[in-house]
């Protein structure tokens, strides 16, 4: 019996150990500055969406969030990507990019 238990306990905390990394979601902390047209830091509460694509020059996302209220506090912010639509497998097997050249915010 002894010899038994032995071999059932690494083996059940293998199994468990597997299923507890398969569930851990993909999440990026992304942290930024805004500041108004004169350069001053904004305080406030925005909405922010955050959008990843395959090439910059590409109009199709391969992903995209959307936080409706993103505190912002002497100009810094930061936000998990991946809390509200999870980040397809895919997604880390491409180069992504989330910006362009040229872009207009409206507060």
């Amino acid at each position: 019996m002894r010899t038994f238990t032995i071999f059932i306990v690494p083996v059940a905390l293998c199994l468990i150990a597997t299923a507890a990394l398969a569930e851990v979601p993909y999440l990026i902390n992304f942290q930024g500055t805004l500041a108004n047209a004169m350069g001053e830091p904004i305080n406030s509460e925005l909405p922010m969406q955050f959008i990843l694509y395959s090439s910059p020059d590409t109009e199709i996302p391969n992903w995209s969030e959307f936080h409706p209220l993103v505190a912002v506090y002497n100009g810094l912010f930061q936000v998990e990507l991946g809390t509200i639509v999870p980040f397809p497998d895919s997604l880390f097997n491409i180069q992504a990019y989330g910006w362009r050249s040229s872009w207009t915010a409206k507060f």
